[in-house]
Formats: structure tokens, sequence, C-alpha cells
């Protein structure tokens, strides 16, 4: 599974919260996770992530 982010490398680190009742995933490569500043998983905010993305769009059919 790629990165959602660069789409280039492999994911390595997977995320996913439940937000207003919608499941949101994000997949993230090591790279950019450390770009995103994602070191404590249990710290992390995945709506923050999402925001920082800017135009980018992460979709996922579950």
């Amino acid at each position: 599974m790629n990165c959602d982010v660069c789409q280039k490398e492999d994911a390595t680190i997977f995320f996913s919260q439940v937000v207003e009742g919608k499941l949101q995933k994000v997949n993230l490569c090591k790279e950019c996770a450390d770009d995103k500043g994602v070191t404590d998983p249990t710290g992390f905010a995945l709506a923050d992530m999402l925001e920082g993305m800017g135009e980018e769009e992460v979709t996922e059919t579950v």
C-alpha cells in the first residue's frame, strides 16, 4: 500500500480515527510521517494531519 501523501513509498504507519461518525484513515511512509511531525501516535490528531495536507485529497474505499 502506498503512502497517502507522497504516493511513492510503501506505507508503514497506519492511522484510523472516527471523527463526527466518519472513519478517516491515513497511511504514511516513514519519511512523510517524519515530515509531518508524527512521532507519537497516542498524541497524534488525524484531523490535524489531514488539514496539513493542503489541497491533497485522501480517499480510501472501505
